[in-house]
């Protein structure tokens, strides 16, 4: 059944069988050293939705920790990838300077995880921009291939995502597209349908002559399949902040146009599709238009509502009728648990506002704080 899940990803993703996903699409945050709220529904108020900022401090050696201890072969490709990391970023260690190797150490684990539960004939697509994807392929490489890096063919593209926008930039040229990383897990026999992601042919003279008339180039009616950068307008990949009719007031979120391409190309009808950093569920949303089936996975609660809305708005979707969600708090005792299992996160961690409203007072633990209502 679809599925969604509210907590640490890669503790379930550790829940889920071998070899059990189609398709693997991560939009995980960026080290971007910035902080993202959100609107609440029926109110003004922003609330923070997720922290992406990053130290090295125990909760990155923990997680560093965990992948030299791991003794599969994925995950000890992975741990001498990060040796190589640690050495070139061991001077980074103190105040921010240390936020790479805190979010490497971080991403690599729920990485391999992800590798884990694909099928022989499964892809993966990570959604990253420059701040770190040199850092992300590197990992991907070790994950996927890393007996053979010097012919690494189960990397199949690097894709650039190109849109336009407002820039003050002064001092460099404005930093407009993202980039996603394409895997699969094997060489040969992993899905991909080109003729369902074909666009059309832009027509040009060759300059040829036959006689006195100027011969075109005979052209494939069906079209060509995209080349490897696309097009806010080419390809309807508008962002989502421009987009009235998509807009969900869920920071980061991508438009359902170039999931829907992902999708397309790298799955067919009933297939899996697997998002561990669903958000405000754009991938569930595709996976749902194109008939396949999806399982989403976030730590932030305040995810669930936008979801939830446009499941049901978009497609009729009721929790627990056409798909089941596990982990979400629903009182105040299961919210504050979360929050302190998640140590590093717990101040993303926000106790539903549906629940009946009552005075409020501060909980503290570990130092910081949690709202909740008692």
């Amino acid at each position: 059944m679809n599925s969604i899940y509210f907590g640490d990803n890669l503790e379930i993703l550790r829940e889920f069988p071998d070899n059990s996903v189609d398709c693997g699409y991560a939009d995980p945050p960026f080290n971007s050293g910035r902080v993202y709220n959100t609107f609440l529904p029926n109110s003004q108020a922003q609330k923070k939705a997720f922290t992406d900022i990053w130290r090295w401090d125990d909760a990155a050696r923990e997680a560093r920790h965990f992948v030299a201890e791991q003794t599969t072969e994925t995950y000890q490709r992975l741990n001498k990838c990060l040796q190589g990391y640690d050495l070139v970023l061991q001077e980074a260690t103190t105040g921010n300077k240390g936020a790479m190797r805190a979010y490497l150490a971080f991403m690599g684990p729920r990485l391999a995880e992800v590798h884990r539960v694909l099928k022989e004939t499964g892809s993966f697509y990570l959604h990253c921009n420059a701040t770190a994807s040199h850092y992300l392929k590197g990992l991907l490489d070790a994950i996927f291939d890393a007996r053979n890096l010097k012919d690494n063919k189960n990397f199949r593209n690097e894709i650039v995502w190109c849109y336009t926008g407002p820039s003050n930039t002064k001092k460099w040229f404005p930093r407009k597209h993202d980039t996603l990383l394409f895997y699969t897990v094997a060489e040969q026999g992993h899905t991909f349908n080109p003729d369902a992601v074909k666009i059309p042919y832009k027509k040009r003279q060759t300059g040829k002559t036959q006689g006195i008339f100027k011969v075109d180039y005979e052209l494939d009616a069906r079209g060509k399949i995209p080349e490897d950068y696309w097009l806010e307008e080419r390809d309807n990949m508008t962002p989502v902040g421009r987009l009235a009719n998509e807009r969900m007031g869920y920071p980061t979120q991508k438009p359902r146009a170039l999931l829907e391409r992902l999708i397309k190309a790298s799955t067919n009808e009933g297939d899996i599709v697997l998002d561990p950093f669903c958000g405000g569920g754009t991938t569930l949303d595709a996976a749902e238009t194109l008939n396949r089936r999806w399982i989403g996975i976030d730590l932030t609660i305040l995810a669930l509502d936008p979801v939830q809305r446009r499941l049901k708005e978009r497609h009729g979707l009721l929790p627990s009728v056409d798909y089941e969600i596990y982990g979400y708090p629903t009182n105040v005792q299961e919210a504050v648990t979360l929050a302190n299992h998640n140590r590093r996160y717990h101040d993303l961690v926000k106790l539903p506002w549906r629940i009946e409203a009552r005075p409020k007072s501060a909980r503290h633990f570990k130092g910081r704080q949690l709202e909740v209502d008692i």
